[in-house]
């Protein structure tokens, strides 16, 4: 097996103490916050217009709802990308960061132009360790989650 020194915990009980399963509570507590609206989520890489990465640190995956009116892209890192708001539905677009690492949002905004690719830029450092979710819809539907 491995041991202590290649990373890995001695045992499990050791490993709900890491930071990493105290982010991973806050994003399984964010996705709980979407509600049933989560089960209406499906792969959608094509809402990433460019960007991504293979990279395991610059990674970038999304979904989006099967009616469009939402979508959420998880960035490993915070490195800018490009979005193409035409895969949501609606022309009242708004995104907000979330933080998996604190559990908290950051920086709505409200998109002018929602034609073509829009480039995003995700808040703090850039590198390994700073991932944000976006959480980008219709407006009211971005107000409504954040309100949970």
């Amino acid at each position: 097996g491995l041991n202590n020194s290649e990373g890995c915990s001695k045992s499990a009980l050791e490993a709900i103490d890491h930071e990493g399963a105290r982010h991973m509570g806050y994003l399984s507590e964010f996705l709980q916050g979407l509600g049933n609206s989560f089960l209406e989520l499906r792969p959608d890489q094509a809402i990433v217009a460019g960007g991504n990465s293979d990279d395991y640190d610059l990674h970038i995956q999304a979904a989006s709802a099967v009616d469009g009116s939402f979508a959420l892209i998880y960035s490993a890192s915070d490195k800018p990308y490009s979005i193409a708001l035409s895969r949501l539905s609606g022309d009242d677009l708004a995104g907000i960061w979330y933080n998996p690492r604190t559990h908290t949002y950051h920086q709505k905004f409200v998109f002018e132009d929602i034609g073509g690719e829009q480039r995003v830029d995700p808040p703090g450092a850039l590198g390994a360790g700073n991932d944000w979710v976006l959480l980008l819809g219709q407006s009211s539907k971005i107000t409504e989650f954040c309100s949970r």
